[in-house]
C-alpha cells in the first residue's frame, strides 16, 4: 500500500524463500532503485535550481528510466549552453541572442 500511495521509504519483511518471497524481493530491489532514482533527481534538479547547470546524472538509470537520465543531461546542457551566450552578450554589448 505504501508504494501505490507515492510512499517510498518503508521496510517490510518476508522471511520465506518460496514464489511469494521471490515476488517481494524483486518489489523490494524495484523499490529501492525507484527511490534512488528519486534521490539523485531531486539532488539534481536541487543544484540547478541553485543555478548550477554544469551539474551531470552520473549515476545509472536502466531500461525505461534511460530516458529521464538523458533528458536531466540535455536540460543542463542546455541551460549551460543558454547561460554563457547571455553572459558573453552582456561582456559585449549586443543587443539580441542569436
Amino acid at each position: 500500500e505504501n508504494m501505490s500511495n507515492g510512499i517510498l521509504n518503508f521496510n517490510a519483511v518476508y522471511k520465506y524463500n518460496d514464489e511469494l518471497g521471490a515476488l517481494y524481493q524483486s518489489m523490494s530491489d524495484s523499490n529501492r532503485t525507484i527511490k534512488g532514482y528519486i534521490d539523485n533527481i531531486d539532488e539534481t534538479l536541487e543544484k540547478m535550481s541553485a543555478g548550477d547547470f554544469t551539474v551531470c546524472v552520473t549515476n545509472e538509470y536502466i531500461g525505461d528510466f534511460a530516458v529521464i537520465k538523458t533528458a536531466m543531461n540535455t536540460i543542463s546542457k542546455s541551460l549551460n549552453k543558454t547561460l554563457k551566450k547571455n553572459q558573453s552578450c552582456f561582456r559585449t554589448g549586443c543587443n539580441r541572442l542569436k
